[in-house]
């Protein structure tokens, strides 16, 4: 019998163990080692722009395309976390706005991407103060120029209103008066200029004055225009001396005879010390006697001026030699119980318009690649070759002479297709290629019916150009048309009443007659 010794065990019971073993040896690895966590693509950048009570970041140094070409790997969501909120946008956005930042304080800012999987990537943060209302309630009106009058005083500006807190686009005002009635007006402009009447000396006046502003922060704009009610507030010295102040026209304002809407308002501030009130005129700013004009409007503090009373009795010494004169006008007591300052401002007065004097007739004569041809009343035109042209016939006189004002090539048309590579030369005798118009002009195309009258198109072109800038008008000179580049698509047109049409300058009366 053998028996087994300690020897012999021992290896035998260090197999069964490892036997026994092996299976699990690798179970609980996973327990202790490191999770490997994949980040989506982040945003390469963060800067923002403030608005009114939000902010817009751009997350993309090459700046904003659309959420189409946004390419951050498997990044699919943009999220935007700040306080307790959480917005997300199921795209990646090279910019997102937040609005409703309407605290004037600290806003904390993270804004990362998602993945499909709800994987997060490294945030970019930012810390935002906003512009808000408390901000555009803290703005003060910069201060204005005040003329004052014992009754009213004009409020003006001598220069735009910018700042560096604020740039300003238009306003309105009102204000109340000492009978209780509220005044308003504005205009869209950055330069106010209003007048406030019928208040006391001595009492404060608060003028409310909404403007619509382009606020800054650190001098640079926001994104957002918004509206800010300024005040201000007006006293009147006790000591203020009696002034009329003018209220329209407006400086500067153009009378054009033929063109403006009569009759045209006149009107002013009254003041106690004045009885009856004179509208004078002069191309005089100091208006002597002798060459002023005046209209005794009475005792109202506003006058229509109609048409023919501003040619014969306000503007009768006009200048023909200057068609654009500039008159001044005010308005004088006609008696006056107190010295009283009087204003004055410029018109612009226009009374002389453009008269067909004449109108040359003329037609195509020479023609390079292109088969000329006469008719009874109109000519045609067939394309042979590439860069077609045509030349008019020279002119028989000048015209670009001082007392021509406006030269007018016309013709009618009808053709087989639209152009858009016509152009105009403007050809010299001994200036072969003449000079070039530099621009492309579009003839368009209602189809070939020579007895079709609806078919027939008119073209004009203005000479302007040519006679200032390039010395064309002269005897002998010549237009050159070129109407198409390409060929064999040959390009069929035919014209009629080609002329040249002159205008002059002639004043209204002398028209009439």
């Amino acid at each position: 019998m053998k028996y087994l010794t300690n020897n012999n065990l021992f290896p035998m019971l260090l197999a069964a163990l490892l036997l026994s073993s092996c299976g699990d040896i690798y179970d609980n690895i996973n327990d202790f080692s490191p999770k490997e966590v994949v980040y989506p693509a982040k945003f390469d950048s963060i800067g923002w722009k403030l608005g009114f009570e939000r902010v817009e970041f751009d997350l993309k140094k090459g700046g904003r395309v659309p959420e189409s070409d946004m390419h951050l790997g498997k990044a699919r969501k943009t999220v935007i976390e700040y306080d307790d909120k959480k917005e997300i946008i199921d795209s990646v956005c090279s910019w997102v706005s937040i609005s409703g930042l309407t605290e004037a304080r600290i806003y904390r800012f993270s804004i990362y991407t998602e993945d499909q999987y709800g994987n997060k990537s490294i945030p970019q943060t930012a810390q935002v103060t906003p512009y808000t209302q408390a901000d555009l309630d803290a703005l003060s009106l910069v201060p204005p120029i005040v003329t004052e009058s014992t009754s009213a005083a004009m409020i003006e500006w001598s220069a735009p209103i910018e700042s560096e807190l604020y740039d300003l686009f238009s306003y309105r005002y009102e204000y109340i008066d000492k009978d209780g009635q509220k005044h308003e007006g504005g205009e869209d402009s950055n330069l106010p200029s209003f007048l406030v009447e019928n208040v006391r000396t001595g009492v404060e006046v608060p003028i409310t004055i909404t403007a619509r502003v382009l606020p800054k922060v650190g001098g640079e704009e926001i994104l957002d225009t918004v509206y800010a009610n300024l005040v201000y507030d007006l006293r009147i010295s006790d000591a203020a001396n009696p002034a009329i102040f003018l209220k329209m026209p407006l400086p500067a304002v153009v009378i054009d005879i033929r063109t403006s809407e009569f009759p045209i308002e006149f009107s002013w501030a009254k003041v106690p010390e004045a009885n009856g009130y004179l509208l004078k005129a002069s191309r005089n700013r100091d208006f002597p006697a002798a060459s002023t004009q005046f209209i005794d409007v009475g005792d109202v503090n506003s006058y229509l001026l109609t048409r023919e009373t501003a040619m014969r009795e306000l503007f009768p010494d006009f200048d023909r030699a200057n068609p654009n004169t500039t008159y001044y006008w005010q308005i004088a007591p006609k008696e006056q119980t107190a010295p009283v300052r009087l204003q004055s401002r410029s018109i612009n007065y226009y009374r002389l318009f453009p008269v067909l004097q004449q109108s040359i007739t003329t037609s195509m004569y020479e023609a390079t690649r292109v088969t000329l041809t006469n008719h009874d009343g109109y000519q045609g035109y067939v394309q042979t070759g590439n860069d077609p042209y045509l030349y008019t016939q020279g002119l028989p006189i000048a015209v670009n002479t001082s007392d021509i004002y406006k030269v007018m090539f016309r013709f009618d048309y009808q053709s087989n297709k639209i152009s858009n590579e016509g152009q105009i030369f403007y050809a010299k005798p001994g200036a072969a290629g003449g000079v070039s118009t530099d621009m492309n002009l579009v003839f368009p195309s209602r189809g070939i019916d020579i007895a079709d009258e609806s078919k027939w198109i008119n073209y004009e072109f203005d000479c302007v150009t040519a006679i200032k800038t390039h010395q064309w008008g002269a005897v002998g000179h010549r237009l050159r048309l070129d109407f198409v580049q390409e060929y064999p698509d040959a390009y069929r047109l035919f014209s009629r009443n080609m002329r040249y049409d002159l205008y002059v300058l002639e004043d209204v009366e002398d028209a009439e007659e």
